[in-house]
């Protein structure tokens, strides 16, 4: 296996863990349940984890692409832009994650505030999983690439 295969089988569990966390603790929020509060954490953290794999495979998968006929190397690099910014919330998100879990098991009153912070951390995480996935989409299907893209695209030999 290489970085190219692994970073392929790693990077939709962060976006669909991002996205599936960000619902279970708003459901959380608004049932007032504790259980499904503490479950969105844990799945932050899996997602947390699934992010810094899919971010270090993913220079060895660029590598493996960027040579091809039709792959543009601006969509490369906006895809790693806004993938760093990605994993920056998702590392946030995991850390807040670890703190609220040690608040909870303590039964620290102020740990309410720390999951309507992590809401609206995981809200603007699921914004950037949602770019993160839609450019790194465009790198090998070129359907989905807009004329803007396009400028410094190879061409077929």
């Amino acid at each position: 296996m290489n970085q190219h295969y692994l970073h392929l089988l790693s990077n939709h569990a962060p976006i669909i863990g991002v996205m599936l966390a960000t619902v279970f603790l708003a459901a959380g929020l608004i049932l007032k349940n504790k259980t499904v509060k503490i479950s969105s954490l844990f799945l932050f953290l899996f997602t947390a984890v699934c992010a810094i794999v899919a971010n270090a495979t993913g220079e060895g998968a660029e590598e493996a692409v960027e040579e091809m006929a039709g792959v543009s190397h601006r969509v490369i690099h906006r895809h790693e832009e806004v993938g760093e910014r990605f994993l920056m919330t998702c590392m946030a998100l995991g850390l807040f994650s670890v703190l609220t879990l040690i608040f909870e098991w303590k039964k620290k009153g102020f740990v309410r505030y720390f999951y309507f912070l992590m809401l609206l951390v995981s809200l603007l995480s699921c914004f950037f999983a949602y770019r993160t996935g839609k450019t790194g989409g465009k790198i090998r299907r070129p359907e989905y690439i807009m004329p803007q893209d396009t400028v410094r695209m190879k061409r077929p030999s």
